[in-house]
């Protein structure tokens, strides 16, 4: 049905129900006229005469005739059939028709269709709500009825009960301008808020159904609702600041915070805000609500194809706050670029002050600035204006933190050859990181970084010298224990013989630095079970002197101390592994054919399970020759050339892995340069040996009659300057690392034992607070380290929010029994109110933040809610944007948990 001039345009199966109504009254009283006037548009479609059986069995013919005018009505009933009965349908209202007509007609008076008979008629729907059939809804009811389109959408759906939500939940959609049946949230109806034409289009709706609409949605999805539409009201508010209000959400969240400095300057501010807020203002719980909501929005935003919007909408927020007369209150916020900005200054002023004075007061101050940082969303981002100062600034609070530990002592040169690789490697690899820190925007970090980066190097020339001395001492005696570049094979390699014919991989001019960064990768593959000869750690093995590759990569990979090139490579390869089948591939070998990673040859050789494969890749070492990837701090998985095809390779083959190097390097950070050197590292001795020097002699030194001048301080060269050297006696360039991982499901070699990735190979201090300066921490505070990253508080979830209503409920508590690990329902219920409150929708490193897991552990958490959550195969809690985003249909949590009810 359709309405014309106020009036329904009613049709034929309507009328048969009124000419029935006319027939059953005359039956009963002859008394009654045979006319009836009914209110309607004269637009009749329908037959002009019907017949009607009476409940005594007469039948009866009632004319149904349409009357455009007073004059028409008159005409109708004067030209009736005596024999017939007759319908009228006007448009007029009796006082339009006056006391002669209406003396002629049933009741005297103007009969109305029923608006629920109506739209039960149109819809085909059996039975109303019966609050539909309230005062309250009748404008619902006239606003489907009035609406074609409407009206069609609900009698497509062939619902048997027309309900009150589902015809506002259709007229909202449709009003708003969604797609049919799409459901309205939060964050759609933030998205809609910033739509052009949003504002006029709302506000031209009438007065009932604006209100009705606001009503509705407020009740249905919370606080966003009341405070958007009523910011598209023309009564409430004015033009422009509907579209201001996700930038609006994100100040309320700034100004709703309970961690500001200044107290008296928020509270001023909230007042001013006002004016900004429809009218009546919204109460505080349901300014938070929204704030939470848009600011967990725009954090969505910024991971996928709204990121440019999402940058907008800080923006404007900024604006916003200086508006406000608060713009300063942009550096303390958590999700603003000045917020960023500030924390990175706050965080260098507190590393400068801890350096210069280390006590538990200045470090504790600067983990908590660190903690500041890490909470800013920009601290998540991944393009390279935000990663690198992260990165940065990661490295430098991990590096005040191995300056305020002792200086290490090493008792022996084996001491300090497993300290480069569980310690000194990563004080390396942080510290690389430093000296390519992107400080643009903190001219306070780019000094206080310097700073911090020469008091390391200054640390680690003491560790080198300390090291040196006891590398001229030793002489090359061969140890019980300690590998050694030229029994690396015998040692390691051996042994694994085993378990599976092993794959050789030197990765020649590999540092512990570097390798520290190739084994975060392997471990994250999956496919590998490191292994090792000491449980307490990977080990390490001394590169050849000088530390070159003529000199160490033959000797390693003869079992031998012999200098040479390739040949003599590989026929030392091949004579080591006497009695089985040996190849060895050098880089001129490695070449693929196209469509292929891998040359065949390497491949077949791969899978045959009685050879010996090795291969030297030489990708790091080149590139230090060729002076390349000088502002690249480490090597990985994916930028060593072949390292991750053969590392799958192996796998399907079913190979243990040795990955190893001949020597470590030293990058170039500046210096001085020496007097002329054999090497850019080593030269021929004199009669004086130069601070950062040291004479070395002995069997193990293989280069001319036994005898060079090596530098062990890393600032020292011979020769011009590149992107790196090697040939000295450093640490970082005398240590061999030593990765030996296992297909999953191998056993490891007798008197080994299994490295599990849990371990990490991290020192204390890369990720925790040392235990020295924990145990200065004040009885009844917690130690610094639990503030960090690492430890996150899980945020509070509302006592009657939707999270602790399902987690409240016997079916959770029964499906919770069913996992490996018992998960928190505090956690659980936090996570659910925050996806609630962002529209369903949560970056996996915010959901992470909520629960108070650590990055690396929420994935494992959300498979397990996951199978708690998703019953019968049902989706309720998933994974969207390629794992970035987890979604939750709250609708069907609600009907698998709660009945329905949200």
């Amino acid at each position: 049905m359709t309405v014309t001039a106020d009036v329904p345009v009613v049709q034929p199966h309507l009328i048969l129900g009124e000419a029935r109504g006319l027939v059953r009254k005359r039956t009963g009283s002859h008394n009654v006229p045979p006319v009836m006037l009914l209110r309607a548009s004269a637009d009749w479609t329908g037959d002009e005469l019907l017949k009607i059986d009476g409940e005594d069995g007469t039948a009866h013919t009632v004319r149904v005739r349409p009357a455009r005018s007073v004059l028409a009505v008159l005409d109708a009933i004067d030209s009736r059939s005596e024999h017939e009965l007759l319908i009228v349908l006007s448009p007029f209202r009796e006082e339009e028709l006056g006391p002669n007509v209406l003396a002629r007609v049933v009741e005297q008076r103007v009969f109305s269709l029923g608006l629920w008979d109506v739209l039960l008629g149109e819809t085909g729907a059996d039975r109303l709500d019966p609050v539909l059939q309230t005062s309250r809804y009748r404008w619902l009811v006239e606003a489907v009825l009035g609406d074609g389109d409407l009206l069609r959408r609900v009698a497509r759906a062939r619902t048997p009960v027309l309900r009150a939500r589902d015809l506002l939940q259709r007229l909202a959609a449709l009003r708003l301008g969604f797609p049919p049946g799409e459901s309205i949230d939060p964050a759609t109806l933030l998205t809609w808020s910033r739509r052009p034409g949003a504002f006029a289009s709302f506000g031209d709706l009438p007065k009932e159904e604006r209100e009705g609409i606001t009503s509705h949605l407020g009740e249905t999805i919370g606080p966003v609702a009341e405070i958007v539409l009523s910011l598209a009201d023309p009564r409430k508010t004015h033009a422009g600041k509907l579209a201001d209000a996700i930038p609006l959400g994100l100040v309320v969240d700034e100004l709703y915070t309970d961690r500001h400095p200044a107290p008296e300057q928020v509270r001023d501010a909230r007042i001013r805000l006002e004016r900004h807020l429809p009218e009546p203002p919204p109460s505080e719980a349901s300014l938070r609500t929204f704030g939470r909501t848009c600011a967990a929005l725009v954090e969505r935003w910024t991971e996928g194809a709204h990121a440019q919007d999402a940058e907008d909408m800080y923006a404007r927020a900024g604006a916003l706050l200086g508006e406000l007369r608060v713009g300063d209150l942009a550096e303390h916020s958590r999700v603003l670029p000045e917020g960023f900005r500030r924390r990175l200054d706050d965080l260098a002023k507190a590393i400068g002050a801890a350096r210069s004075k280390p006590d538990r007061r200045r470090l504790e101050a600067a983990e908590a600035a660190y903690v500041l940082l890490v909470e800013h969303r920009l601290a998540k981002r991944s393009e390279p204006v935000h990663r690198r100062p992260m990165a940065a600034a990661s490295n430098a609070i991990r590096l005040l933190r191995w300056l305020s530990i002792e200086t290490p002592v090493f008792a022996s040169l084996e001491e300090g050859l497993t300290w480069q690789i569980r310690v000194g490697g990563w004080v390396d690899r942080a510290l690389r990181v430093l000296a390519w820190a992107d400080t643009t925007d903190s001219p306070t970090a780019a000094r206080v970084y310097r700073a911090l980066f020469t008091a390391v190097r200054e640390r680690r020339t003491t560790l080198d010298r300390a090291f040196a001395l006891k590398l001229a001492a030793w002489k090359g005696r061969e140890t019980e224990h300690m590998l050694l570049a030229e029994n690396l094979m015998r040692r390691v390699a051996r042994p694994l013989v085993t378990r599976g014919t092993p794959l050789l991989i030197v990765i020649d001019g590999m540092s512990a630095a570097d390798a520290t960064a190739i084994g975060e990768d392997l471990a994250r593959v999956g496919d590998w079970i490191e292994a090792g000869r000491n449980a307490a750690g990977r080990e390490g093995a001394l590169a050849v002197i000088p530390s070159m590759t003529t000199y160490s990569r033959t000797s390693l990979l003869t079992g031998s101390l012999t200098a040479g090139g390739q040949k003599a490579e590989d026929t030392g390869f091949t004579a080591f592994w006497k009695g089985r089948p040996a190849r060895l591939f050098h880089k001129d070998d490695l070449r693929g054919t196209p469509g292929s990673t891998i040359p065949d040859e390497l491949r077949d050789a791969l899978m045959d399970p009685k050879a010996v494969v090795g291969v030297v890749l030489n990708s790091i070492d080149d590139a230090l020759q060729a002076d390349e990837r000088i502002s690249a701090p480490l090597w990985t998985l994916d930028t060593v050339d072949y390292l991750a095809p053969l590392m799958r390779e192996a796998a399907n083959a079913g190979r243990p892995v040795i990955i190893t190097s001949d020597h470590g390097h030293i990058r170039d950070y500046g210096g001085r340069a020496g007097t002329s050197g054999e090497s850019a590292r080593f030269r021929a001795p004199t009669d004086a040996v130069d601070d950062g020097e040291v004479l070395l002699d002995g069997d193990r030194v293989v280069h001319g009659n036994g005898r060079i001048v090596a530098a062990y301080d890393e600032s020292l060269r011979y020769r011009m300057r590149k992107a790196g050297y090697h040939g000295g006696a450093s640490l970082a360039e005398m240590a061999i690392p030593v990765l030996v991982y296992l297909p999953v499901g191998m056993s490891v070699p007798a008197d080994w034992d299994t490295l599990t990735p849990s371990s990490n190979h991290e020192p204390q201090w890369w990720g925790r607070l040392p235990a020295a300066m924990a145990e200065q921490a004040p009885a009844g505070r917690r130690p610094v380290q639990d503030e960090t990253l690492f430890g996150p508080e899980t945020l509070p979830a509302a006592a009657d929010g939707l999270g602790a209503r399902v987690v409240g409920t016997a079916q959770f508590t029964t499906m919770l029994k069913f996992g490996r690990t018992k998960l928190d329902g505090d956690k659980v219920a936090a996570l659910i109110d925050g996806l609630d409150e962002a529209g369903g929708r949560l970056p996996i490193a915010r959901a992470a933040e909520i629960t108070g897991l650590p990055l690396f552990r929420i994935d494992g958490y959300i498979s397990q809610l996951s199978r708690i959550l998703n019953l019968d195969g049902y989706q309720v809690l998933t994974r969207i944007d390629g794992g970035r985003t987890l979604e939750l249909d709250r609708d069907l949590l609600a009907e698998q948990f709660l009945g329905g009810t949200r």
